[in-house]
């Protein structure tokens, strides 16, 4: 089936010129206007109507459940999409990419209104085919597509801010716990951030402090394990989730070690599951109920008027959140 970008090639103009064309709007030039409707014309292309085609319902992509931040980005879609009379249904991939496919092209049989994909496992090539055919929104990381809008935080900035804060309050040697998908975005950006603020805080790089794990508790423990069996120990240690920094902070405690004293542990996330540790874990916070909120917003718009529809780049503000397992910035300032 003709696309709305295949016809704008076609008429060599672009999608929002076409857009126009197809709601009326005068503001198109003749010649223009023209070569639109004999693309049209020469392609058989029929516009889609939404409200006769589909049902009001989407469909949310994840690859699991057990992360308390998407469960938070879940509940905001969900709110927000009941609110505006809309049903959610949600599957979950495992990480699986062909998984990921198989509940894709199943939108396309059936009458789903829009999906929103929780952090994806798919290349931004195959995303922007997909999201080409059905109004799609991604979020939690930030993809480099042509046709989906994006809702995230600015992971490379607040891995960045993490680690200046670590030095801030002393820190020479710090370690990372990045997660181990290391082909999605939020990890590489994260990461990424995590090397600039070595290298311009002048940090030595160690690599056995750069670590790859799962998101799970027991990762976090074995990871503290590793890192204490080195001759030369970091002084800090940040975690790309709270899973693992709290993984992280039980290995400190069960060895003698106070976090927030004898080791600064700084996690990610901040959902009720940090605030609720013992001792409470330090964050970066991601507000990831808005990220979800936001993300329904924009999908909605986008199903409601697909014509006039603008790629949006959502960046959301992320925030340090100091609890018991850091030394207060307070006691390091001169």
């Amino acid at each position: 089936m003709i696309t709305v970008k295949e016809l704008a090639v076609l008429a060599e103009t672009s999608v929002a010129t076409v857009s126009r064309v197809l709601n009326g709007n005068p503001h198109v030039s003749e010649a223009t206007r023209k070569r639109v409707l004999e693309a049209i014309s020469a392609t058989g292309y029929v516009p889609p109507k939404p409200s006769q085609q589909a049902e009001d319902e989407i469909l949310v992509v994840l690859h699991t459940l057990n992360n308390p931040c998407f469960q938070d980005v879940l509940r905001g879609i969900e709110q927000k999409a009941s609110s505006c009379g809309f049903n959610t249904y949600f599957c979950v991939t495992h990480r699986n990419s062909k998984n990921e496919t198989r509940y894709l092209q199943s939108v396309l049989k059936k009458r789903t209104r829009g999906v929103i994909i929780i952090s994806s496992s798919l290349s931004e090539p195959e995303l922007d085919a997909f999201s080409m055919q059905v109004p799609t929104v991604l979020c939690c990381s930030a993809f480099n597509v042509t046709n989906a809008s994006f809702v995230c935080i600015d992971d490379r900035q607040a891995a960045y801010d993490a680690i200046a804060y670590l030095n801030r309050i002393g820190n020479s040697k710090i370690a990372m716990l990045s997660y181990n998908q290391t082909n999605t975005p939020f990890v590489a950006n994260r990461h990424a951030g995590y090397l600039q603020a070595l290298k311009e805080f002048s940090l030595p790089y160690i690599p056995d402090y750069d670590l790859s794990c799962d998101n799970s508790y027991d990762d976090g423990y074995e990871c503290a394990k590793h890192l204490f069996a080195l001759p030369d120990k970091p002084t800090a240690i940040f975690t790309f989730s709270e899973f693992t920094g709290i993984g992280v902070v039980d290995y400190l405690l069960e060895h003698g070690m106070t976090p927030g004293k004898d080791i600064d542990v700084l996690g990610f996330d901040g959902t009720s599951l940090s605030e609720h540790s013992n001792p409470k874990l330090s964050v970066m916070l991601q507000p990831a109920y808005n990220i979800g909120k936001i993300s329904f917003e924009i999908l909605l718009d986008q199903m409601t008027d697909p014509y006039n529809y603008v790629q949006r780049q959502i960046i959301l503000s992320h925030k340090l959140i100091c609890r018991a397992t850091t030394k207060p910035l307070s006691n390091n300032l001169t």
